[in-house]
């Protein structure tokens, strides 16, 4: 994509420039390199460069692993969707909960034995984007059928989650799947329910708040 290749040029020039040649920063240009392959995560894991790790904070590059899972997950994603549609939505409905339960539970047998791996690659990080799916391919009409009030107190609940998550979630003692559940749940709660007519689509419009 043209604004990752313009970010790769800026950020290795000014890296090249700012930080030092060190042992520190010696795999900074690896990681840009397997970027351009939408594989950056797979590199940080053969590296066991762990993303909390002291190294990490002279990789300008590092955030691209997350950007290298969704990039194949797209690649997967769709042919599923298309081999699912053609029996029936049902048939997806029950494929999408079934990823989700099986990637859940392959990230909470992992994350102490393989922390590297499991936060880095797509097998335990790919019910995050199922969820997601599962919020994007639920009916419209289910969802209207919950009152306006309800929507909007799940919404709150949905947004104090998210923020509470976003501000203590200590990362220093790993991540484990249950804390990343907390964000996850209360993103698809707010993507499932919120329309123009809540109070909480209202606060998240302010003016002050949207840029």
């Amino acid at each position: 994509a043209p604004a990752l290749f313009f970010y790769l040029i800026v950020a290795g020039l000014l890296a090249s420039y700012f930080i030092p040649k060190a042992s520190l920063s010696g795999g900074m240009f690896t990681t840009a390199t397997w970027a351009i392959f939408g594989a950056s995560n797979i590199q940080l894991v053969l590296t066991s460069d762990g993303y909390f790790a002291e190294r990490m904070d002279f990789n300008p590059f590092i955030q691209t692993w997350s950007l290298g899972v969704e990039e194949q997950f797209y690649i997967v994603y769709p042919l599923l969707l298309l081999w699912a549609l053609r029996r029936s939505r049902l048939a997806l409905s029950v494929i999408l909960v079934a990823g989700v339960a099986a990637s859940f539970a392959l990230s909470l047998s992992q994350w102490e034995l393989r922390p590297t791996a499991n936060f880095y690659l797509l097998p335990t990080r790919v019910w995050e984007w199922l969820t997601g799916a599962l919020v994007a391919t639920t009916p419209v009409v289910r969802i209207q059928r919950i009152p306006i009030w309800l929507r909007d107190i799940f919404c709150a609940i949905g947004l104090f989650l998210l923020v509470y998550a976003l501000a203590f979630t200590n990362t220093k003692a790993g991540v484990s799947p249950w804390v990343q559940l907390l964000p996850v749940v209360a993103t698809a709660v707010l993507l499932a329910l919120i329309k123009p007519d809540l109070a909480v689509f209202r606060v998240l419009t302010l003016r002050p708040l949207v840029f």
